[in-house]
């Protein structure tokens, strides 16, 4: 049996996810594994820091309009 461990990694700007097998081999075989895009992972990776920005801009805009 041969088990191959989910696993997510970062390349390209974004996190790839892998779901994981465990296979029985009883002979010589050829396996293909399919990285997809974890969208949720990279949401929020990219979202926080953005989110962040976005408010601080809005606190420094509304600062200056009052003191004015």
């Amino acid at each position: 049996m041969l088990s191959i461990a989910p696993a997510t990694v970062f390349g390209n700007g974004v996190f790839m996810s892998e779901p994981g097998y465990t296979i029985t081999v009883s002979k010589p075989m050829s396996i293909n594994v399919q990285w997809q895009i974890n969208w949720a992972l990279t949401g929020a990776m990219y979202g926080g820091p953005a989110a962040a920005i976005a408010i601080a801009a809005v606190l420094i805009t509304r600062s200056r309009r009052q003191r004015r």
